[in-house]
């Protein structure tokens, strides 16, 4: 358990803005310039397992969707400029070879956010995995959040406008985010018309932002890590506006990081990681097919992806101790 403020905006992913972009190491530059000293204090002692607590195995019909799909990916950089006048970098990734003709209403696109001061980079293995399911992802990286400030609603809009850019007419639209962009893609499902369903990936509310949203006209789940520093304790799964159907589940053991895709040592030095590496790998493997079967499911690429979240196959992962349920319509 981290020994730091519970103010995200002080330690855990506020403070870790190492990326392969300029932007995002300048902005980590500038964090670690004024922290300083303070940065040390937030570090994490790993979080280990006993192996008599490992969860049991995955039923193959769930576990697969944590394994790449038959699909080949093509991934492709642009950029708009924002509103509020900033550019906007992305990279969608496309699904090769799918039969347009199966999605009469336009194939659906996923946005997907990240956590505050990461880029997209931390997301690109979510992308690549869903795309590689047969389901178009696009990997956003903000430009309007500060050190001092997320703006997260200026985010939203942005989320917004690149799934205008990229998905164009009526085409149903997938929201999802982690950490702070969990709460920026929240605003923007709530904001965008198209939107047809929500991922929270350890979404964190900020300013009780979240509360603009009074019920969501779409699907939603949320995926929880055990509470901590790095998600504000979990204020999220306090603050979850009402949805039809809603779903809500802590993944036992889970860090912050580990709803990242791929994360990195400074995420876990200040929000924590799995040991051993192996209680590590199968952890990890209910948030990769939980979070994957829903994004097929709401994308319709996969009509089997549904009967994951059923109400007896969830009871059977709460038996395997790869769930607790938090909130089930």
């Amino acid at each position: 358990m981290s020994t730091c403020s519970a103010s995200t905006a002080r330690c855990g992913l506020r403070s870790s803005g190492v990326s392969s972009s300029r932007r995002a190491a300048l902005r980590y530059a500038a964090v670690v310039g004024l922290l300083g000293v303070a940065l040390a204090s937030c570090a994490t002692r790993p979080t280990r397992v006993d192996p008599a607590e490992l969860p049991e195995p995955l039923p193959d019909a769930i576990a697969r969707f944590a394994r790449p799909g038959g699909w080949a990916v093509d991934a492709q950089a642009g950029a708009i400029v924002s509103q509020y006048g900033c550019t906007v970098e992305y990279v969608v990734y496309r699904s090769a070879g799918v039969d347009l003709s199966d999605y009469p209403g336009g194939r659906p696109l996923v946005v997907l956010a990240h956590g505050f001061l990461r880029s997209l980079e931390s997301m690109r293995g979510w992308a690549h995995h869903w795309a590689s399911w047969g389901v178009d992802t696009v990997a956003v990286s903000f430009c309007n959040s500060t050190p001092f400030a997320g703006n997260h609603d200026r985010n939203a809009d942005d989320l917004v406008a690149v799934a205008a850019e990229l998905a164009p007419g009526s085409t149903p639209v997938v929201y999802a985010g982690f950490s702070a962009g969990g709460l920026s893609a929240l605003l923007a499902a709530d904001a965008d018309r198209r939107a047809t369903a929500y991922l929270g990936l350890d979404a964190v509310d900020s300013g009780a932002q979240s509360e603009r949203v009074v019920r969501l006209r779409m699907p939603a789940l949320y995926l929880f890590a055990e509470p901590g520093s790095c998600n504000a304790d979990a204020n999220m799964a306090r603050a979850m506006p009402a949805s039809s159907p809603l779903l809500a589940l802590r993944i036992p053991f889970t860090t912050h990081c580990d709803f990242e895709h791929p994360t990195d040592r400074t995420c876990e030095r200040f929000c924590g990681r799995i040991e051993p590496e192996d209680a590590q790998t199968a952890i990890a493997e209910s948030v990769r097919s939980l979070a994957t079967a829903w994004i097929v499911m709401q994308a319709g690429a996969d009509p089997s992806a549904r009967m994951t979240f059923a109400p007896d196959s969830r009871a059977d992962l709460e038996r395997r101790r790869r769930i607790v349920t938090l909130h089930a319509d």
